[in-house]
């Protein structure tokens, strides 16, 4: 199928005006069949038989009345028809009066495929005339470019130019491989000469090889240099360029492999030098002999190492060491030695060593015995780390006595600081102070105002006289001196218990409050009320004397008319 789009309804009205189905049975000529056919024509190419192809399928095999058929085709098809523009079709698909659901399914797939047929044919003649017009264009451009980059060779290059370009062709040549997938091939060569200025631009092309003009004159001076029919010539043989291009190519393609195998052969060389020298150190290492005329200096010392090295390791931490390599029956010195080294991180001397061969090789082979000294070292690494926690147990223990001592030695001298705070001999005139300071107080407190301090402090059942000072301090802000404080645990406290009971001490505080308050409040309403008695009693005395100089005045003033 072919999908034509952005094609105008126009157009396509155009067309069907045009077609003719060279039909007998009716009158093409006439303007009413020509306006009929149009819009079937259009109605054609708009159907869309995936969508509404059953609407044909109804009519392959049915007769339908004109009125009903003009319905179908206005909803199915689009396709409006006047009555007149149906009578004129009719002959084409007439049944007797009624409309033939085949030939019209014939007739309108006719006018659909001739449609489309004439819409391809003039898109491959535009096609065609496209690619014509590409093809002119293209070679126009070719020649214009041609004419424009045509160069000329200079004599003005040097050995290194020359030198340059022989070295780019040839890295060209040695990464060349026409049979890789992608490679570009030579077609382009293929002709019998090429000019300086295709030779360059094919370089750049074929092989990424970019020549400037010193070099690319130098190249082809030096190729055509000896053959006597382009000695003088500026262009290029093809032929003999890639027979020449091939070879250098190959040649170092040689020269280069030959290198590689010297070069990897050199290295193997090396490695079987160092791997002899490897093992001779190793051979020599093996050398190493115990002393056995060793002092007890060296012994102690031995075993320190020992038991240090059984602390630290410990095979069921993740990332200890494998004791795989004591899993031989037999082992000798300098193989333990190294093997104390890698497994357990432990150096030894040769004295060190003698030490611990007369440890563990009791009949005297020169051999260790492995499974002797692996149950040694791990009974020993359980043993000294067993007695670090015994220590470590018995310093926390020493710790936590030591601190226990200094907290009783503190909570003594606080106590005997705290008994200087109390002078239970005081004055008469130092109570009064106390109960002054302490009605003071009482009464300026006030639970229930913003800001208030808790008493929560109190809520205890008992108290230290000390700790009862702070208190006071805290919440009710009393400075209290020694023998003041001394005051007031006799007061609170009769039965001369030592301390203060919180419960009583708070009933009374609170009562105190209470009843200064309204002392305070009585002298308040006393005073007041002597206040005002005055101020009448000045009023009076005022209006007396008000009534005595206005008498005075009167009596002035009859003397006077007198």
């Amino acid at each position: 199928q072919f999908h034509f789009l952005f094609i105008e309804k126009n157009k396509m009205v155009s067309i069907g005006k045009g077609f003719s189905l060279n039909d007998n049975r009716v009158d093409e000529t006439n303007e009413v069949y020509q306006a009929a056919i149009a819009k079937l024509y259009d109605s054609s190419w708009k159907f869309d038989r995936g969508k509404n192809g059953d609407l044909l399928k109804t009519l392959e095999n049915r007769e339908l009345e004109k009125s009903n058929f003009r319905t179908i085709l206005r909803g199915g098809m689009n396709c409006k028809l006047s009555a007149d523009e149906l009578d004129t079709l009719m002959p084409l698909f007439n049944n007797n009066g009624y409309v033939d659901g085949p030939e019209f399914v014939h007739i309108f797939y006719r006018l659909r495929d001739d449609y489309r047929s004439k819409l391809l044919s003039e898109r491959v003649a535009k096609e065609r005339k496209n690619r014509l017009a590409q093809k002119y264009y293209h070679t126009k451009v070719l020649e214009d470019l041609e004419q424009k980059v045509v160069i000329k060779l200079v004599d003005s290059y040097t050995e290194e130019d020359l030198a340059s370009a022989k070295n780019k062709i040839m890295e060209a040549a040695v990464k060349y491989d026409r049979f890789m997938p992608g490679a570009v091939q030579l077609d382009a060569f293929e002709c019998y000469q090429m000019k300086p200025h295709i030779f360059r631009e094919q370089l750049k092309m074929v092989f990424n090889v970019q020549l400037s003009l010193n070099e690319l004159s130098a190249f082809i001076r030096d190729f055509n240099n000896g053959d006597k029919e382009t000695e003088n010539d500026e262009n290029i043989n093809c032929a003999a360029f890639l027979i020449n291009f091939f070879r250098v190519g190959f040649n170092e393609k040689e020269k280069r492999v030959r290198e590689y195998w010297a070069k990897k052969k050199k290295h193997e060389d090396d490695r079987q030098q160092k791997k002899i020298e490897k093992r001779e150190a190793l051979e020599h290492k093996n050398l190493f002999k115990p002393v056995m005329e060793f002092t007890a200096a060296d012994k102690e010392s031995a075993l320190t190492k020992l038991r240090f090295a059984a602390k630290q390791y410990d095979k069921s931490m993740p990332g200890a060491m494998s004791m795989k390599a004591f899993e031989e029956k037999t082992m000798p010195p300098h193989v333990f030695r190294e093997q104390l080294k890698m497994v357990f991180n432990m150096q030894v001397n040769a004295a060190e060593l003698g030490a611990l061969m007369s440890v563990f090789d009791l009949d005297g082979e020169g051999v260790i015995n492995c499974d002797e000294f692996a149950k040694v070292i791990l009974n020993m690494g359980i043993a000294e780390r067993e007695k670090e926690v015994r220590e470590t147990i018995l310093r926390q223990k020493k710790a936590d006595e030591a601190r226990q001592r200094r907290i009783e030695r503190k909570k003594a001298e606080l106590e005997s600081k705290n008994s200087l705070k109390v002078n239970y001999t005081y004055t008469e005139q130092e109570f009064q102070s106390a109960i002054n300071k302490l009605t003071e107080a009482a009464w300026g407190y006030d639970k229930n105002m913003s800001g208030a301090p808790t008493l929560e402090a109190f809520e205890q059942k008992e108290m230290e006289p000390h700790v009862f000072q702070e208190q006071l301090r805290r919440s009710f802000l009393m400075k209290i001196s020694p023998q003041e404080l001394g005051a007031i645990m006799h007061y609170f406290d009769p039965e001369g218990t030592g301390k203060i009971n919180c419960a009583d001490f708070l009933k009374k505080f609170f009562k105190t409050g209470y009843e200064e308050r309204q002392r305070r409040h009585m002298q308040w309403r006393q005073h007041q009320r002597s206040v005002i008695e005055e101020k009448e009693k000045q009023a009076k005395e005022k209006k007396q004397r008000d009534d005595n100089k206005l008498a005075l005045t009167d009596a002035s003033h009859e003397f006077t008319e007198a």
